[in-house]
């Protein structure tokens, strides 16, 4: 983390650092957070430390029990959760930006495209996690609905958790590229039908990956890899 600037507020610096140790992997699923550990780290008191920690708690991406704090650790069963939250929502989401298309926004997901198809070949997976985000943000926006949008960021932090331990697993094509284009170019010539299904299938390759069955060795890559899933 870079140095604690004293003119930015210290909860939302030290809020930055956590949450980029835990979407970076830094901080692993289930590590303990210990306030004052995080405090004398960061060279901070231990309130705004504290106040951080409850503002992830609140984004599910810190729990809290009986032994204290802890990185949220993802089970099969919250993953289809979310996963069918997006299924339900956001082809809703293309279906309606194709059904009114705005030009200023199509013009930074094609400009997202791009930059995604170059950190793919440089297999800069930190930035293809970002892009993914702000691509999917990009039509949230064009939809027009304020409440789906609202529901849609409630859940992005976890969306993005699942996206990096998908792009852990070896030799994983997610087509991340060829799906995004072809949601952008449903949306672009108004084809609303074709934006919904292009949606659709490309949320549910993400939840085949990892509910698929243990015998193609896919969702047994996850688990290694990133040491969270647990059968319930």
């Amino acid at each position: 983390m870079t140095a604690i600037q004293r003119s930015e507020p210290l909860v939302k610096q030290v809020y930055r650092y956590l949450y980029s140790a835990i979407l970076s992997g830094e901080f692993k699923p289930n590590d303990k957070v210990v306030e004052t550990h995080i405090a004398e780290k960061l060279k901070v008191s231990r309130s705004p430390v504290r106040e951080a920690i409850r503002l992830l708690i609140q984004r599910e991406l810190l729990v809290e029990d009986a032994d204290g704090v802890r990185v949220f650790q993802p089970t099969h069963r919250d993953f289809a959760e979310l996963y069918e939250m997006r299924l339900a929502l956001e082809p809703v989401c293309a279906e309606r930006a194709a059904a009114n298309p705005d030009t200023a926004l199509l013009s930074e997901l094609r400009e997202n495209i791009q930059h995604t198809e170059e950190a793919v070949a440089r297999r800069d997976w930190d930035a293809v996690v970002t892009l993914n985000k702000e691509f999917h943000e990009c039509i949230w926006r064009m939809c027009g609905n304020r409440r789906i949008l609202r529901a849609m960021h409630e859940i992005t932090d976890l969306v993005q958790f699942y996206w990096r331990a998908l792009l852990s697993i070896p030799n994983l094509d997610v087509g991340i590229v060829g799906d995004h284009r072809e949601i952008m170019d449903a949306i672009e010539r108004g084809d609303a039908a074709a934006a919904h299904v292009a949606m659709e299938r490309h949320v549910a390759k993400d939840l085949r990956v990892i509910m698929s069955d243990r015998s193609n060795g896919a969702d047994d890559a996850f688990s290694q890899t990133y040491s969270v899933l647990r059968q319930e």
